[in-house]
This record gives structure tokens, C-alpha cells and sequence, in this order.
């Protein structure tokens, strides 16, 4: 059995992952989600998405948040210091990697 595929991903490793899986998303859609690797695990408020994408209405957020699910989960927690959600890279893609590894691992 190969003991690194049974290690914990670090968190650069997990980015590097992350950044494979939306390279193949193009568009306005694969920016938000880059946005969101480049500042994992850290998530962004809605306002600074907006902000940093240029996004200047909350229809075209929603939009881009729910098509960006649909490539990769996205969480949204609700963060008491900036009194609005934030955004972040779900957990589920990388679980699913994980246990993949350490299934092949066996």
C-alpha cells in the first residue's frame, strides 16, 4: 500500500486540485470560480466578489454562484463580522478525491 496516497491533502495540494478541475470552465463563470481557488480555504463575501469581478447587480451574481455550483460545489455561510455570506469552495470535490486516492491505495 502506498503511504501517500493515504496522507492528508495539505492545503497547496489542495489548490493545485482545485485549479485542475476549473481550468475547463471558461467565461465570466470560470473566473468566479478561480477567484475562489486563488483565496482558498478563505471564503469572499458577496460584496467583495463583486467588487473584484466587476459584477454590478445581484442578478448577475446569482447567476454566476449557480452556474459555478454546477461545475463544483460552493458553500455559503453566513459570516457575523462582515454581516453577509460568504463564499467558498465546497469540501465535497476534494473529499471525493481523497477517498479516491485511498481506495486505490488499497
Amino acid at each position: 500500500m502506498d503511504e501517500t496516497n493515504l496522507k492528508k491533502l495539505t492545503t497547496e495540494e489542495k489548490v493545485t486540485i482545485l485549479e485542475k478541475e476549473i481550468a475547463r470552465v471558461e467565461g465570466r463563470i470560470g473566473e468566479f470560480l478561480g477567484l475562489l481557488v486563488h483565496h482558498y480555504p478563505q471564503g469572499l463575501t458577496r460584496t467583495e466578489i463583486k467588487a473584484l469581478l466587476a459584477v454590478n447587480n445581484n442578478q448577475s451574481f446569482v447567476s454566476l454562484y449557480r452556474n459555478g455550483n454546477i461545475f463544483i460545489d460552493i458553500e455559503k455561510r453566513y459570516c457575523d463580522a462582515a454581516q453577509e455570506n460568504r463564499y467558498f469552495i465546497g469540501t465535497q470535490y476534494l473529499h471525493n478525491v481523497q477517498c479516491f486516492r485511498w481506495v486505490n491505495a488499497w
